[in-house]
């Protein structure tokens, strides 16, 4: 077989280290080579590392891009050498290998349109999730935007109830001056009239009439014009200052009412709105009938043959009712019975005939067992001489003592039997 080799390269003398496999510590090898190494003969094909204080040289070179000068294994990062302090920046700037790469904008209408429609989708999505951020705000803050509405309709109505007394003020005083005007000027013409009258009273007396019809006529013209309602038509005598007024005095103003969010519930259909009525009625139907006395209730009656007998009975009807029921429908013959609740139970008294169904707690479905007497008396003396016997055996302790003692030596009887086939078996076998 041929031998591996692993080969390493000499820091000083850039020679390769033959290390055979069977070789385990590779350093204890690197050392030996090292103690016995010649460099200085090789010194002339080596290039040194340029940095200051490495004394360190090597075959081949690491060049580095930004400042171009040789530097070793150790220092051939741009980090290790500290590259930008090795050229002073005017060095650097004249020498057109360490200037940066300058990226060519090409400027084009479609880049522009381009460019121009990515800058408006930016803003579009900014404005929509600003949006849905002001209505969720909205939403949680329904209430203080509710408190801040009231506090502003409250000075609103304040203000516009001011302005009401003023404009009320303003048309009282207006009507005052023209009712006081046309009482001046009703005066006058009355005077006027009056003297008139005077005058004409000897050259006819039907234009005196006439006069008289005319001033009454007058003042009847005058007093519906002092009738009339100036709170209409105080728009058209006062200025604009008071027009504008009254127009904000007679606007209502609506109160600012509370956001109510309402809970969306599932949505039903004609169909199933009118099914779920009617279920709502049978169940009330159903509630006042149980709940009512003349609910009917369906008894059924097993007879000792095995026969059922049902029939519809009212919560208030008693058990001799029932007894008649079961007297007339009987299959099993004429022998005297007796009802029970269970087969195995008591049967019910004479005192129960005038109990009714719901005083005997036989709601909501009543079952009775007819008995026979001569069965159910001779299941009585049955268990009566069970009782008996068992209170026999009971109360005399020394019979009780004698039974346990016989079946105690029945039962050592039987062991000893089986261990005596048992040992016969086993010498059976040995031998």
């Amino acid at each position: 077989m041929s031998r591996q080799y692993y080969i390493h390269f000499c820091q000083f003398c850039n020679r390769t280290i033959n290390l055979e496999s069977h070789h385990i510590d590779t350093n204890q090898m690197i050392e030996e080579h090292m103690d016995v190494c010649k460099y200085d003969a090789l010194n002339k094909d080596k290039h040194m590392c340029s940095l200051k204080g490495c004394y360190v040289s090597q075959n081949n070179k690491n060049v580095c891009d930004s400042c171009t000068l040789n530097f070793c294994d150790f220092h051939q990062n741009a980090t290790d050498h500290s590259c930008c302090s090795v050229f002073s920046w005017d060095d650097a700037l004249k020498n057109p290998t360490l200037q940066p790469k300058k990226k060519v904008i090409i400027e084009n209408d479609y880049l522009k349109a381009q460019k121009n429609q990515k800058n408006e989708l930016q803003n579009l999505r900014k404005e929509i999730a600003r949006n849905n951020q002001v209505k969720g705000e909205q939403e949680q803050n329904s209430d203080l935007d509710f408190s801040k509405q009231k506090t502003v309709y409250n000075e609103i109505k304040k203000n516009t109830d001011i302005n009401h007394l003023n404009n009320n003020s303003n048309i009282n005083s207006s009507n005052n001056f023209i009712n006081n005007n046309n009482n001046n000027n009703n005066n006058n013409n009355n005077n006027n009239n009056n003297n008139n009258n005077n005058n004409n009273n000897n050259n006819n007396n039907n234009n005196n009439n006439n006069n008289n019809n005319n001033n009454n006529n007058n003042n009847n013209n005058n007093n519906n014009n002092n009738n009339i309602d100036f709170s209409r038509t105080s728009s058209s005598s006062s200025s604009s200052s008071s027009s504008s007024s009254s127009s904000s005095s007679t606007t209502k103003i609506i109160p600012p009412q509370p956001m109510v969010t309402k809970k969306l519930h599932g949505f039903h259909s004609k169909a199933e709105l009118e099914q779920i009525e009617e279920l709502k009625k049978i169940r009330g139907n159903r509630k006042l009938e149980y709940e009512s006395d003349d609910i009917s209730v369906c008894v059924t009656v097993v007879l000792s043959n095995g026969e059922r007998l049902t029939a519809q009975f009212s919560k208030q009807d008693s058990l001799k009712k029932i007894q008649d029921f079961v007297n007339r429908n009987r299959s099993d013959g004429d022998e005297p019975y007796a009802l029970c609740l269970n087969p195995s139970s008591q049967p019910l008294t004479r005192n129960d005939l005038d109990k009714s169904i719901q005083q005997l707690q036989l709601l909501p479905t009543p079952t009775l067992y007819v008995v026979l007497l001569n069965d159910l008396r001779n299941s009585i003396i049955e268990s009566k001489r069970v009782s008996d016997l068992r209170g026999y055996f009971l109360s005399n302790k020394y019979l009780e003592m004698i039974i346990l003692g016989v079946t105690i030596l029945f039962a050592y009887y039987i062991f000893k039997n089986y261990q005596s086939e048992t040992r016969n078996y086993r010498d059976f076998r040995h031998y």
